[in-house]
C-alpha cells in the first residue's frame, strides 16, 4: 500500500512518528497504537542487568526488549 491512499494508514504513520519522538523508542513493522514498542539497547552492563529484572519488559535477549508504552 502506498501512503496517502488510505487515511487510516496516514494516521498510523503520524501516531508512529509521535510515539517515536516522544518516547525515544523504535517501532516494529506494521506497528499499531497500543502494540508493544522496542526499547533502546542498554549502554552499560548494569543497565543490561536491570533490564533482565524489569517485569514491564518482554526481553528476548540482551539487545532486544519490548514494552507497552
Amino acid at each position: 500500500m502506498i501512503p496517502g491512499q488510505n487515511m487510516n494508514e496516514i494516521l498510523r504513520l503520524v501516531d508512529a512518528h509521535w510515539v517515536n519522538a516522544k518516547h525515544q523508542v523504535a517501532l516494529p513493522a506494521n506497528w499499531r497504537p497500543d502494540d508493544r514498542v522496542i526499547v533502546p539497547t542498554p549502554k552499560t552492563v548494569d543497565e543490561a542487568r536491570a533490564r533482565l529484572e524489569d517485569r514491564s519488559l518482554e526481553v528476548f535477549d540482551r539487545y532486544l526488549a519490548k514494552k507497552t508504552r
